[in-house]
């Protein structure tokens, strides 16, 4: 029996963990602080879940709270697990801020209290998904976790333009980041970019579903499992036996095969972005092509990769022309 919870013992006051003790396990204490702020509470009331003290078997905690708090632990083991490869708030803001001429650092997404509470809800919940739950506990995917194989990531829809929301789209990565990018020695973002200035996929952004369709928030979020390269199996395949591949490994991991997905351009380029502008800076699809479900033509597909610092290369096929270092990522 925990101290809180015996009869013998007279506690000091406590205190029922709340969505800023949350906050601060996952992330910082300042962006704790600023859930406090405003929620309303006081900016340095400690909690049991900021150091996880709090024994979910304890009587004072109602069952909605023990849930909680153990979906907070969970979340933080993932984010352990993943390590370098997990990219949540604190990543995607450090890669959207740029500096303007005059030397300061502007941030295209600066999450408000609430949308980072909001964005850590959709975690959990995401965690909490069966086949999620069944890839996550087998140790073979556990190693492969450790190993680098695959990437978690918070996936944001709008960025600030001017204080406005914006919707993101590979065009206003390229405007905004892409110089921001080179002004600090990290390449370009995109490669012969000229062909596909006026279509879809460059000037449109990708849906995300929310929680609430008829409320929506802004901006919006997802989370995405999704593998670094491309699954092996894929390479030299038409786009159909692809899909096929896809479907196979995602059995084999334990991953529910009727939602995996390929990743949109707009989103492969985020990913690969955000990654390229950390501390320890990564690249995806090194001399590897991703299949995108996104045309260039009524005939052909586009694929994206190359991965080097020269850029990200975008090129239409045809989905019955497998190539050999043409392959498809799997995203869950």
């Amino acid at each position: 029996m925990s101290e809180l919870s015996n009869p013998f013992t007279t506690p000091e006051k406590p205190l029922d963990p709340d969505v800023a003790g949350a906050v601060k396990a996952l992330f910082d204490a300042k962006t704790a602080e600023d859930v406090r702020r405003e929620l309303g509470q006081t900016p340095t009331e400690p909690t049991p879940v900021e150091d996880f003290g709090v024994d979910p078997t304890d009587d004072f905690i109602s069952a909605e709270q023990k849930a909680e708090i153990t979906a907070i632990k969970e979340a933080k083991e993932v984010k352990k697990l993943f390590g370098e490869n997990f990219f949540g708030q604190k990543e995607i803001e450090s890669a959207f801020t740029i500096k303007n001429e005059q030397g300061q650092n502007i941030k295209l997404i600066d999450l408000s209290p609430s949308e980072r509470q909001q964005a850590e809800q959709m975690l959990s919940e995401k965690l909490q998904e069966l086949d999620i739950k069944t890839f996550l506990s087998k140790p073979e995917n556990q190693q492969d976790i450790k190993d680098g194989k695959y990437l978690l990531i918070l996936r944001v829809n709008t960025i600030k333009v001017n204080g406005q929301d914006t919707p993101l789209t590979i065009k206003a990565m390229n405007d905004l980041i892409a110089p921001d990018m080179g002004k600090k020695g990290q390449g370009k973002l995109l490669l012969y970019a000229d062909w596909y200035q006026n279509k879809d996929f460059y000037t449109t952004t990708t849906p995300i579903v929310t929680i609430d369709e008829l409320m929506p928030a802004q901006p919006t979020f997802e989370w995405t499992i999704i593998t670094k390269d491309v699954v092996q199996s894929t390479l030299g395949k038409t786009y159909s036996d692809q899909t096929t591949k896809l479907q196979e490994e995602a059995d084999r991991i334990g991953i529910d095969k009727t939602k995996i997905k390929r990743r949109k351009l707009v989103q492969t380029v985020f990913d690969h972005m955000v990654l390229l502008r950390q501390a320890n800076p990564q690249r995806l699809l090194i001399n590897r092509f991703d299949w995108s479900d996104e045309s260039s033509s009524p005939s052909n597909l586009v694929y994206v990769g190359l991965g080097l610092s020269i850029g990200l290369l975008l090129h239409g096929g045809s989905p019955g022309i497998p190539g050999v270092h043409l392959g498809a990522s799997l995203s869950r």
